[in-house]
């Protein structure tokens, strides 16, 4: 569910962390993120809109319920939890991060919605600069779009 929600929020392990003790950041639709939340200190924006797919609002509505007081485990835990479920998996962990989720969000929902990319930057707290210098440079195939389609649809 923490990387399910690290995917379909793409926000980072701290804003992520915060949301959780702050339902309230949480309107129905999108999750504010106050400027206390976003810690990056290179940060130009002073507050954020967190823009949800379907299949995030659904999530969202119930992640505080499910998770309780649960305490978000660190983002260096998190890591080596997820190279041991590739190992088991039988895949490469090599590159495998909590950053990896954000990158995967922002690059499908331009591959997806191309036309609303400023939009797309906005939610996820980057300038064009940078979402174009790091984020949407990546090659989809239709059969990709189709595969991300579940994920991103109904994201606004």
């Amino acid at each position: 569910m923490v990387f399910d929600a690290a995917l379909l929020t793409g926000m980072r392990v701290v804003e992520l962390r915060l949301f959780l003790k702050n339902p309230a950041w949480f309107d129905g639709t999108f999750i504010h993120l106050p400027r206390v939340a976003i810690k990056k200190r290179k940060a130009t924006i002073n507050q954020r809109w967190v823009h949800l797919s379907a299949r995030g609002r659904a999530l969202i509505e119930n992640i505080h319920q499910i998770l309780g007081t649960w305490e978000l485990p660190s983002e260096s835990a998190l890591r080596r939890y997820l190279i041991r479920c590739a190992r088991r998996a039988g895949v490469d962990p090599r590159g495998l991060n909590m950053k990896m989720f954000r990158k995967t969000w922002e690059s499908w929902l331009i591959a997806s919605y191309p036309d609303r990319k400023e939009e797309v930057f906005l939610s996820q707290g980057h300038t064009s600069l940078t979402a174009l210098q790091h984020y949407v440079n990546l090659p989809f195939t239709d059969e990709d779009r189709m595969k991300m389609k579940e994920w991103v649809e109904g994201w606004r």
